[in-house]
């Protein structure tokens, strides 16, 4: 599960500004990329405040044109992010350089030098998307029995909110794409673990859940409980604390 968790992080077009900050921090420390002179700059500012600021500004500039042009192909979001942080970077240098190098040979050597910067975010979400494609990494599939054996639900672990037990039927709650909806089937909890216990865990003797859908667990005393997308709120039950918590350790 935590595997899983960071591959949908990386794969997240949200991440890639990070990412690419990140990346370019890192080539702006170690690297010194640009150029950098590593003592104060002529506008008085440290080796570390201008990486943080090259870093922020390109940070900032490619979640604006993340939002801007969501509805475009990545390809397109991922040129029009390099060429405007570009620029920006470009004008940040010569602010730091008080327009020193206001001239086309330091354009197109930082122009370079960003390029091999921005590879490397690309080559990060590129290959965790190829990863969560793999034939191996596909998503669970549930697949929810009644007492006889036939099949009462179909679906991936995502859309499985939880499950509650009521008498000889279990509820079971998921969301298909049309809202939290519920699906009533003769089986027990009890069952259900036992068919699936690597994604599926018990809170409750009444309930259980999807823990990689689990927002907080609020912990008490006597009422513990836990909360699920769309502000559901389920009570823990101490005899399923222990679990619970192991679960949520492996997210």
């Amino acid at each position: 599960m935590n595997n899983d968790r960071w591959v949908r992080i990386l794969v997240s077009d949200r991440f890639f500004g990070i990412s690419a900050a990140l990346f370019l921090a890192l080539f702006l420390g170690l690297y010194r990329s640009f150029g950098i002179w590593q003592e104060y700059s002529a506008s008085g500012h440290s080796l570390s405040f201008r990486v943080i600021s090259f870093s922020l500004v390109l940070w900032c500039s490619t979640a604006i044109w993340e939002q801007l042009l969501k509805a475009k192909a990545r390809w397109f979001r991922r040129l029009i992010q390099f060429l405007s942080g570009n620029l920006f970077l470009f004008f940040l240098l010569n602010i730091f350089w008080l327009g020193q190098d206001w001239q086309w040979t330091s354009f197109f050597s930082l122009t370079s030098d960003f390029a091999l910067t921005w590879i490397w975010p690309i080559l990060v979400q590129e290959m965790s998307l190829a990863y969560s494609q793999s034939p191996a990494r596909q998503e669970p599939e549930l697949n929810i029995q009644d007492e006889g054996g036939r099949l009462e639900l179909s679906l991936p672990l995502s859309q499985f909110r939880y499950a509650a037990s009521e008498g000889n039927y279990i509820e079971v709650y998921c969301d298909r794409g049309e809202g939290l909806e519920s699906v009533l089937i003769r089986q027990t909890l009890k069952k259900l673990i036992e068919q699936y216990p690597e994604h599926l865990v018990r809170v409750h003797r009444k309930y259980v859940v999807n823990p990689d859908l689990i927002a907080e667990v609020y912990w008490h005393s006597k009422d513990s409980y836990l909360k699920l997308p769309g502000g559901i709120q389920l009570k823990v039950g101490n005899r399923y604390r222990e679990e619970l918590q192991k679960a949520r350790q492996k997210l």
